[in-house]
């Protein structure tokens, strides 16, 4: 049986269009009022509270719901409807060849790299039980700076690298080569890790193509990529995520100093561009940061997604965040 649905509190200008044929029927309104709705089973599902002032609806024996604006972000539909089979079947070749080289004790190595600028905002909000809290971001405020991060859960950091603007694909293949011959000269590798493979895992960035064809060939050098819209298969996200929280306490600490523009010169006294002496900044804070991915820190996340790993070489339906 169909919701009776009676309009109030309508303004002055809607009488006058509603009069003058501009807003459609009956039936029309109803069409409207449905496709904002959420239904399930029969019922409708109220996302809002009445507030005084607010023009609602009313639904017979049902709760009054408030006309408000909507909500906007992301639009990630495209990582929830992918073609699920093929994508799962990725997932599973990942995941199979990442636990062969754990059980043989290969040395891992996850590398990406991630953004930030001064306008950081809070890490923390207010969700429903059960739900992650999510933000609606602008794009970037100002110059970014680029963070180029391998890390393994042995030792840490095994190389970073900070680059202004963006990362281009002949920089990439240079660090992953520049990972490979730190690992190989470490004392911890050589003691610890002799005859085994250096394995970099990495994901399907614009500056990750052809990478496996492009890079340097090595006998003891494999590179293995995530399938696509498989982040939660690696704990890559929780190192940089700890790694800006710290960024974010260090240019708070900066914060006076970052809005005092009375100074624009450096130590040698030469003149800084806004820009410049913005990208210092963030230089300073990513250089007292980086030594927060501390071995713990790596192991704790390679833990976390470690279940997400395992649910992928058994081909179960995955959403990222959940």
């Amino acid at each position: 049986m169909q919701s009776q649905v009676s309009f109030s509190q309508h303004s002055s200008a809607e009488k006058h269009r509603r009069d003058q044929g501009h807003i459609g029927s009956e039936g029309a309104s109803r069409g409207l009022l449905k496709r904002q709705l959420q239904v399930y089973d029969g019922d409708v599902a109220p996302h809002a509270h009445p507030r005084p002032g607010r023009r609602h609806v009313d639904f017979d024996h049902k709760p009054t719901l408030a006309w408000d604006a909507v909500h906007r972000q992301a639009d990630t539909r495209g990582a929830d409807d992918m073609p699920q089979e093929t994508n799962k079947t990725l997932r599973q070749v990942f995941a199979k060849k990442m636990k062969l080289h754990q059980r043989e004790g290969n040395f891992i190595v996850y590398f990406d790299e991630t953004n930030f600028n001064v306008y950081c905002k809070r890490g923390r909000g207010r969700a429903k039980r059960g739900e992650h809290a999510t933000v609606v971001l602008p794009p970037s405020k100002g110059a970014n700076l680029q963070v180029q991060c391998a890390v393994n859960s042995a030792v840490g950091v095994v190389r970073h690298r900070l680059e202004r603007g963006s990362i281009r694909m002949e920089q990439n293949l240079q660090f992953i080569e520049d990972i490979y011959d730190t690992v190989k000269a470490s004392m911890f590798y050589r003691e610890n890790y002799t005859g085994k493979i250096v394995v970099v895992v990495l994901d399907n960035a614009p500056a990750h193509r052809q990478t496996e064809e492009r890079v340097a060939p090595h006998e003891d050098l494999e590179i293995l990529r995530l399938a696509p819209y498989s982040p939660m298969c690696n704990g890559v996200e929780g190192w940089f995520s700890v790694l800006k929280a710290h960024i974010k306490d260090a240019l708070a600490l900066d914060r006076d100093e970052i809005c005092d523009r009375s100074n624009m010169t450096d130590t040698d006294g030469n003149r800084l561009t806004v820009k410049e002496r913005t990208m210092r900044f963030l230089e300073r804070a990513a250089r007292r940061s980086i030594k927060y991915i501390t071995p713990a820190v790596v192991a704790n996340m390679e833990l976390h997604a470690r279940d997400a790993v395992n649910a992928a070489e058994e081909m179960k339906d995955m959403v990222y965040g959940k």
